[in-house]
């Protein structure tokens, strides 16, 4: 099975032009767990020390042993970051002004902690902090380092779903209310100076309003955001992406006026939270804002939709312009069970690339061990979206059919003089000189994708213009 990035764009020039040439998902360096059975619950970029991270229940490929670890990706090698106590599952890991941070056991002074920081050759224990090993979120932002999870103490003091640490002492930041509520931080994020917080927990049981599974926090209270979410909704990330709140996760049907469908993601601006799109039920677990473009990952396929260019999707998606396109057509999966569809529980973008890591056994035919990355920079995905250059000529320029198959005819009124093509990543592919005013080519020849014309006029003009090779 070949493994296709399609990608439909609409330039300026009410050019559609797109990618459907084969674009492999790769395995990262040996791959991680090698009995089937790992999985990596986040990944996290270290970006003072250059690193990609990942936390999971995970083995090292030469290690099939499977335990519940935190690895790192410096580009050529994965490593174990020591060695943390195989109970519990491992969710998150993050770092605080430099330094790696996990969710974990950690032993200090013989008195068990649920967090650890890594000191270059060995994990410290962070005393006082959560009192279970159920931390799904850790997040830095400004001088506090922000955890979410599953936890009644912080700090000593009895709190719940939240809570946060400046390196030294730990502050409670919701108030505790009984026993018997469940209660899950799993994504945490700053929006407009104001903390969000989305999980799985009763919110109306624990404070006033609506603010089940998504709140913002402040007062030592949870609020309610815009509408409010039903008790069944999941919230499973959290991005702030063009002065709007993305939220993931899974929320049924009737959760929003006029809206009977079940939808995958929201956003939060100006008061008003709402879907974005209505989709069949799925799952969004990841988010990522980078360079414009909102990356997303889960539990997602999409056969029928509202937008032609979402169909068929599997599993990675990015949002352009407010514009859904779809990164992935090929199911990944995992062998423990026997093959069926696996989803995926983190995206992250490390030195211009794209990562997605979870229960991932192979990507199509591709054997993939929990990480894949998209071989191909997002920088020059971006390219894509360049509009074919403005001319006077190009009113009486013409290049058809577009897309093509087979062949290209290109036409003027003023004689061309020299075509170039070139693919996505600037490889020239073709370059000819002539003397016509018309010229059919064949394309029969190059791989499926967008490509860019470069022609050259007789009268001294230069210009660009995008066909899409099928």
């Amino acid at each position: 099975m070949k493994h296709f990035l399609r990608i439909w764009l609409t330039t300026q020039t009410a050019l559609s032009c797109g990618l459907g040439f084969s674009q492999n998902w790769k395995q990262v360096g040996d791959g991680l767990s090698c009995n089937g059975a790992g999985s990596i619950y986040e990944l996290h970029t270290d970006t003072v020390n250059d690193l990609l991270l990942g936390r999971g229940w995970l083995s090292l490929n030469t290690n099939c042993d499977t335990v519940r670890n935190a690895v790192v990706w410096d580009g050529n090698n994965w490593e174990r970051l020591g060695e943390i106590t195989p109970t519990g599952m491992g969710f998150s890991i993050g770092t605080y002004n430099g330094q790696v941070i996990s969710q974990g056991m950690f032993w200090g002074s013989n008195v068990a902690s649920y967090l650890g920081i890594w000191n270059g050759s060995a994990w410290d224990s962070i005393p006082n902090g959560p009192n279970t090993q159920s931390t799904w979120a850790i997040e830095q932002f400004g001088d506090w380092l922000y955890i979410g999870g599953t936890f009644s103490k912080c700090g000593g003091d009895s709190t719940k779903l939240v809570c946060r640490w400046n390196g030294s002492e730990w502050e409670k930041l919701v108030n505790y209310y009984g026993e018997g509520d469940y209660a899950n931080g799993k994504a945490i994020a700053v929006y407009k100076d104001t903390l969000y917080l989305g999980g799985n927990y009763d919110g109306n049981a624990m404070h006033t309003g609506r603010a089940n599974n998504l709140s913002s926090v402040y007062d030592l209270e949870l609020h309610q955001v815009g509408v409010g979410l039903n008790s069944s909704a999941n919230v499973e990330a959290l991005c702030v992406h063009n002065d709007t709140l993305w939220v993931g996760g899974t929320f049924l049907s009737g959760n929003f006026e006029g809206v009977d469908e079940p939808t995958h993601l929201l956003t939060y601006c100006n008061g008003e939270l709402k879907p974005y799109h209505t989709q069949p039920p799925s799952r969004v677990t990841g988010l990522k804002s980078y360079k414009g473009n909102l990356y997303m990952c889960g539990w997602f396929h999409h056969d029928e939709v509202d937008e032609p260019e979402w169909a068929g999707c599997m599993n990675v998606g990015m949002i352009h312009n407010g514009k859904a396109y779809c990164l992935s057509y090929d199911p990944p999966y995992t062998t423990t069970f026997g093959q069926y569809d696996a989803g995926l529980r983190d995206i992250e973008i490390w030195n211009d690339t794209l990562y997605v890591g979870g229960d991932v056994w192979a990507f199509g035919d591709t054997p993939i061990r929990n990480v894949a990355y998209l071989d191909w920079s997002l920088s020059n995905i971006m390219n894509l979206f360049t509009p074919d250059e403005p001319t006077d000529t190009i009113a009486t320029f013409l290049l058809f059919p577009n897309p093509a198959s087979a062949t290209i005819t290109i036409e003027s009124p003023v004689a061309l003089i020299e075509l170039e093509i070139f693919d996505v990543l600037g490889k020239q592919v073709f370059k000819s000189q002539l003397s016509i005013n018309k010229v059919e080519l064949n394309v029969e020849h190059i791989s499926m994708g967008c490509y860019i014309c470069k022609i050259h006029l007789a009268n001294g003009e230069v210009f660009t213009k995008k066909f899409l090779k099928q």
